[in-house]
C-alpha cells in the first residue's frame, strides 16, 4: 500500500507534462506511480479549460499529464489552461520525440535513441518566406524568452559530471522497466502490447544518409524522375521498401565486439515550430544559424507559458529517409530521462502562500501609493510589477519594490 495519501484538491499538484502524440503519453504514463484519478474520481477543471488530465504520482511529484496534439497552437492552449485549473504547477516538461541533427556545431555525433534537454528552445518557422527562403524574424519581441533563474541553474547542474551520471543511472533503471517489467500492471500500456516494442532497435539500423540523397523511387516513377521531386507514395515507404543505396550512407553505427548501447544526454537549444523538418538541407541551415540540435513541436507554445523543460529523444534525422522503427524507444527513453530529471529536482515548498493574483498587488503610482501614512509596499516579481522613478508620495512613505527584474518576472520599467 502506497505511503502517499491522494491530494484532495488541484493545488496540491506541482508538475505537469505536456505529450503531443499518443505514443508519447503512453510511455510517460507507464512510469507513473500512481493514478489518483481512477474510477472517475477526476479534479474537476475550471469552466472553458479544453485540456483532458490524467493525474497521478511520479516519485514524491503529484502530476498532471496532458495530450493537446500536435503543434505550438494546441500546446500553448493547454499550457494556458493548465494554469487556470492547476495554478500552483511550478514546472512543466514538454516529453517525447523528435527529429535530431547529426552534429552539433562542435562536431560532437548525435545518434538516433540520444537525448535532447533544452538549454533554450527557439521558433525556427517564425519570419517570412520570400522566392529565395525563409527569412526568421530575430527581433527581441520576435523571440521567446530565456528560462526562469531556477531552470538555468537547474538544466547547468544537470551538467555537471555528478548530477549527469545520476541522471543517466535513473534513466537506465527506468527505460529497463519498459524492457523487462518486473510485472505488468493492470490497465498499463504494456498489458495490450508487448514490451519489445520499446527494445533497442539496434546500432545496425541506425544509418545516416548523406544530405543530397533524396528519399524517392529511383526508377520507374515519373515524378521522381525530375531531379530532387518525389511522389506522394514515396514518402510513405521505408528505406528498405525503395531500396535507398546505402552506397550514400554518410555514417553508420556498426558495434565493435562486445559494445553496448549507452545512454547519451545532450544539453542545447532545441527548435521548435509546426513544420516537420524533412529536408536535410533546411536542417542544416536552420540548426547553423541557430546553434539547434534537434527540431519538435510543442516547446515554443508552452515555453513562454509555464517554466518548462524540454525532454526529448530523437527518432530521426529530420530529413526525407522515413523511419519509424525508433518513435517507440525514443519514446520510452525520453520519459525514462524526464522520470529521471523530476527525480533530481527539487519540488517547490508546498508550505508556501499561492503566487499572487494579480487584483492583489497593491496600485503604484510613479513611485508613491496613495496612503499618506508610512508603509512599505512589497510586490513580488512573479505577481508583476510596474517601477516608476517619479517620487511624488509623502516624505514619510517607504516604498520597496523587489526583487523586479525582466530576469525574475513580469516587470515593466518606466
Amino acid at each position: 500500500m502506497s505511503n502517499f495519501s491522494r491530494p484532495s484538491r488541484r493545488d496540491e499538484f506541482d508538475t505537469a507534462i505536456i505529450c503531443a502524440l499518443r505514443l508519447e503519453f503512453d510511455a510517460v504514463a507507464f512510469l507513473f506511480d500512481e493514478f489518483w484519478d481512477t474510477d472517475g474520481n477526476s479534479y474537476g477543471k475550471v469552466p472553458g479549460d479544453g485540456n483532458t488530465y490524467m493525474a497521478g504520482r511520479i516519485g514524491n511529484r503529484n502530476v498532471v499529464l496532458v495530450l493537446p496534439g500536435m503543434g505550438k497552437v494546441n500546446a500553448a492552449s493547454a499550457a494556458a489552461n493548465i494554469i487556470t485549473s492547476y495554478n500552483r504547477v511550478q514546472l512543466a516538461l514538454v516529453v517525447g520525440i523528435c527529429g535530431g541533427v547529426p552534429y552539433k556545431n562542435d562536431g560532437t555525433d548525435i545518434f538516433l535513441g540520444d537525448v535532447i534537454i533544452s538549454e533554450s528552445s527557439i521558433q525556427h518557422d517564425f519570419g517570412r518566406l520570400y522566392p529565395d527562403g525563409h527569412e526568421r524574424k530575430e527581433g527581441l519581441l520576435d523571440n521567446l524568452g530565456k528560462p526562469s533563474r531556477e531552470i538555468i541553474t537547474f538544466v547547468k547542474t544537470l551538467q555537471t559530471k555528478i548530477y549527469l551520471e545520476r541522471l543517466l543511472t535513473r534513466a537506465v533503471r527506468h527505460l529497463d522497466t519498459f524492457q523487462h517489467p518486473p510485472n505488468i500492471r493492470e490497465g498499463s500500456v504494456l498489458e495490450a502490447n508487448s514490451p519489445s516494442k520499446y527494445e533497442y532497435p539496434g546500432m545496425a539500423k541506425d544509418k545516416l544518409f548523406e544530405p543530397t540523397y533524396p528519399h524517392k523511387h529511383h526508377q520507374g516513377c515519373s515524378t521522381c524522375s525530375q531531379g530532387m521531386s518525389a511522389c506522394q507514395q514515396s514518402r510513405e515507404l521505408s528505406c528498405s521498401e525503395l531500396h535507398c543505396d546505402e552506397a550514400h550512407l554518410e555514417r553508420q553505427r556498426i558495434p565493435g565486439i562486445g559494445e553496448a548501447w549507452k545512454l547519451v544526454v545532450h544539453f542545447g537549444p532545441i527548435a521548435s515550430g509546426d513544420s516537420v523538418i524533412k529536408s536535410a538541407e533546411d536542417r542544416d541551415k536552420r540548426a547553423k544559424e541557430m546553434k539547434a540540435i534537434a527540431f519538435e513541436m510543442a516547446g515554443a507554445g508552452v515555453w513562454d507559458t509555464l517554466p518548462c523543460i524540454i525532454v526529448k529523444s530523437v527518432c530521426d534525422y529530420a530529413y526525407s529517409h522515413k523511419n519509424e522503427e525508433w518513435q517507440n524507444f525514443a519514446a520510452a527513453t525520453a520519459a525514462s530521462a524526464a522520470r529521471a530529471l523530476l527525480e533530481l529536482h527539487t519540488p517547490p515548498d508546498k508550505s508556501l502562500p499561492p503566487i499572487a493574483k494579480r487584483s492583489d498587488v497593491p496600485l503604484i503610482e510613479g513611485n508613491a501609493t496613495r496612503d499618506t501614512s508610512r508603509q512599505s509596499n512589497r510586490i513580488n516579481a512573479a505577481s508583476g510589477g510596474i517601477i516608476g522613478n517619479n517620487a511624488t508620495g509623502n516624505s514619510q512613505q517607504e516604498n520597496i519594490i523587489g526583487p523586479v527584474s525582466p530576469d525574475s518576472g513580469p516587470c515593466v520599467i518606466l
